[in-house]
């Protein structure tokens, strides 16, 4: 299997805003119970990972040893398998490599790349990265009105974003503009 960094984001992303509009549909229906729960739980999940690996993205475009922590022995013989193997990628050699966390990715996008994260984008970035970490490492009990104004605004902030430091490739790629476009429609 081999699936690029943007088509992994990108799959992510567009999963997770649709599971965000099943959620939306079920808490307008007033349906509550764990159904709703679950359903919301999938869509931070993918919208975590999808922002995550677009931002590698970015990283990636910038220069490739930006997604990495550490360039380390591990690293430098990935190189070297990639080249005597005539590998397409890093991610192909038999070396284990270490990705930057979400927020190290986020930090470097800015500062390394000069990509400008308003305070606001930010705060929603960082309140999805805790909501992710408490639902995959323990038992979860967040606030859902709190859920709802994270993610209020947050597909366009995440498409203007990425559309700015990524380019056509982002919109392109799997058809995640049209989803946007009727993700609005519906919500309007």
């Amino acid at each position: 299997m081999k699936i690029k960094l943007i088509e992994n984001g990108l799959d992510s992303l567009k999963k997770g805003f649709e599971y965000l509009k099943q959620y939306e549909e079920q808490y307008l229906l007033e349906k509550s119970g764990h159904e709703r729960y679950f359903i919301l739980k999938d869509a931070i999940l993918s919208i975590h990972h999808g922002i995550e690996i677009l931002f590698k993205e970015v990283l990636r475009k910038s220069n490739e040893l930006l997604i990495y922590s550490d360039i380390d022995k591990s690293l430098k013989n990935a190189y070297v398998e990639k080249r005597q193997r005539k590998l397409d990628s890093l991610f192909e050699t038999s070396q284990t490599l270490h990705t930057v966390t979400f927020r190290e990715a986020i930090d470097r996008v800015q500062r390394i790349c000069g990509h400008e994260i308003n305070q606001h984008f930010s705060n929603k970035l960082h309140k999805i990265e805790d909501y992710r970490n408490q639902i995959t490492h323990s038992e979860v009990a967040l606030d859902e009105i709190e859920i709802n104004e994270t993610f209020d605004g947050l597909i366009d902030e995440v498409d203007i974003f990425f559309m700015k430091s990524i380019g056509t490739e982002y919109s392109t790629l799997t058809g995640y503009a049209q989803l946007k476009e009727k993700y609005n429609v519906s919500v309007k």
